[in-house]
Order: structure tokens, then sequence, then C-alpha cells
């Protein structure tokens, strides 16, 4: 089996969220444009989200059936762009009801990129580790296939994965460190700040229409990497757990306290993203879209020292202190 290149990952985040963003941030401004008051942007705004949420379950779900990230993915991220762009007709810019239909649609559809995403990352950083425990296990043998050996790979195919992990892993002595899931991630604000400016940029240059072709190029270039670079199955692994955990420890303190953080990040997050290019473009008049893209810019070079340094932040003064002076200062 081959190991997914990390600048895949850091690929599919960049392309993915820098896509996003091009579009996504600046609907609110395609909705003022259109007519829309303040009351339906809210409303469109905190329908999409709950579309997002029950179409990151139905993705999961497929992708657990399918053992596959690959094809959900690359399929789910066609027919959010197809849907989407549907916006630039007449007959659905100028019906809200319409309007709401394709918006909810395409949320539903992108909703794979985030837990799906989230989800491959982790098992590549996974795949890595246990690469390297290949490699190192290979390296304390003294030759492959000796019977007299203490310890013996699986099969044939572990003799020639463990042959090519060491190449790329390096030896017991290396001190190269495994990837970690900030180190990937971190590449998503990259994309989103960047992203953003760009759109703001070319909406400004060429109007409000280019966002969803920049998006689409962005995403087209995102599902080119996913097709030519993830693998298409995932391997099975078997459980040991015989049972589920019991549903009374949903009930214990650290996850009410898990979701009591989501409800209060969630309502801020609504409050300023939602609303912040809409303040900025009818407070202070002919703001151009370029200055909107350079506000994601500025936010988003705040969060990569966050996805480097944050585990440090976490081991010095815990997870509940760390994440409840975050609140405080937001």
């Amino acid at each position: 089996r081959r190991l997914t290149p990390l600048w895949a990952l850091k690929a599919n985040y960049c392309l993915g969220t820098g896509s996003g963003a091009c579009l996504w941030k600046f609907m609110p401004v395609l909705y003022s444009s259109v007519g829309l008051k303040n009351p339906q942007i809210g409303l469109i705004q905190s329908l999409s989200p709950m579309a997002n949420f029950c179409g990151q379950i139905g993705w999961a779900v497929l992708c657990d059936r399918l053992q596959s990230y690959k094809e959900v993915l690359a399929i789910s991220n066609v027919l959010g762009v197809a849907t989407i762009c549907c916006c630039l007709l007449p007959v659905v810019n100028q019906n809200f009801g319409v309007l709401c239909c394709v918006v909810l649609g395409s949320s539903a559809f992108m909703a794979s990129r985030g837990s799906l995403s989230d989800s491959m990352t982790l098992q590549v950083v996974h795949d890595y580790q246990d690469a390297r425990t290949l490699a190192e296990q290979q390296c304390q043998l003294r030759s492959f296939g000796s019977a007299n050996d203490s310890f013996q790979l699986q099969d044939a195919q572990d003799y020639q994965d463990a042959r090519t992990l060491a190449k790329q892993l390096g030896q017991t002595g290396s001190v190269r460190e495994l990837p970690t899931y900030g180190e990937q991630r971190l590449w998503g604000a990259v994309g989103k700040g960047f992203g953003s400016l760009l759109g703001g940029l070319l909406m400004d240059r060429l109007g409000i229409g280019c966002m969803f072709a920049t998006f689409s190029t962005l995403l087209a270039l995102m599902v080119l990497v996913i097709v030519t670079q993830f693998p298409s199955r995932r391997p099975k692994k078997v459980s040991n757990v015989a049972q589920g955990p019991d549903p009374k420890s949903f009930l214990n303190f650290e996850v009410l306290w898990f979701f009591a953080n989501l409800l209060v990040y969630g309502m801020c997050m609504s409050l300023v993203e939602n609303f912040l290019f809409l303040f900025l473009s009818r407070e202070f008049q002919g703001v151009p879209n370029f200055l909107l893209g350079w506000t994601v810019l500025v936010m988003n070079m705040f969060e990569l020292p966050v996805f480097l340094y944050i585990h440090k932040a976490f081991a010095c003064f815990g997870l509940i202190r760390m994440l409840s002076f975050c609140h405080y200062v937001f």
C-alpha cells in the first residue's frame, strides 16, 4: 500500500478552504446585492449550517459503507459546484424560496469537505505512525525473510512496505518527527486567508459573479488532487470493542462542557462571520471587496500559531482553563 503524500493533504485543505473563502464568505454580499433584507439573510445563513450538519452525517454514513474517501469527496464536491452556480440564474437569485433551496442543497453537498477531510487527515497521520513502527521493526531485523529472527513481518506485502517506508521515514535513529493533524490543518487557514483576498480582488475587478468562477476553479483542482493522490479504499480494521460505550458516559462533565463550548463558539462566530461583511459594506460607503478579504486574511494569520503551538499551551495550562480563557478573550 502507498502512503498518501503529505503535500496532497496540505493541498486538499488549502484549495478546499480557499475555494470556500472565495465564495461562502462573500455570499452575504451577494444576498445584499440581489435585494435581500437582513432578516432574510439571517434566515438563509442560519439554515445553511443546519443543512451542512445533516449533510455531514449522511456523507459520513455513506463513506463508512463504501469504505472510501475519494469517491465520496469527489462526487459530492462536483454536485455542490453544479448546484451553487445556479445562483447566477435570475430565476434563482430573484426568488427567495428558490435561492434558499439552491443554497441549502449546495451546503448539504459541500458538507463532505468538513468532517471527511478531517477524518481522512487523521487516518493518514495514523498511517504514518503505523508506517514508522513498521520501518523501525524492519530495521531491527538483521535480514528480511530470515527464519531465525526474533520478529517476522507478516507477509510479503509488509516486506515491500517496510523497505519503502524505511526510505521515506528514515532509519531507527532518525530524529524526523511524524506529521501531526495541526501541521496539515493550518494550510486550511492559509488557503482561507489568501482565498478571501483573491476573491475580493477579482470581484472588484471582474464583478460579483467572478467568485463562482474562482470557487469552481480551485475546487476542480482540489478534486483533481483527491482523485489522483488519495487511495480508493480504506483498510477495514477489526475492532476489539464488543459493544459501544455506555450511553450514560455522554452525560459526564467533559462531554457536556464540550457541547457548551460549541454553543458559545457557534453563537459568537455566527454573529461575526455572517454579518461582519454586511456591517462594513453598509456602514462604510464604497468599501471594496478586497478590504473585506483582508479581514479574513488577518483573522487567519492568527490561526497559524494556534495550529502549530496549541498542544504546548494545553500541556502547560490544561484544556479547560485554556479554552475558557479563549472564550473570555473573544
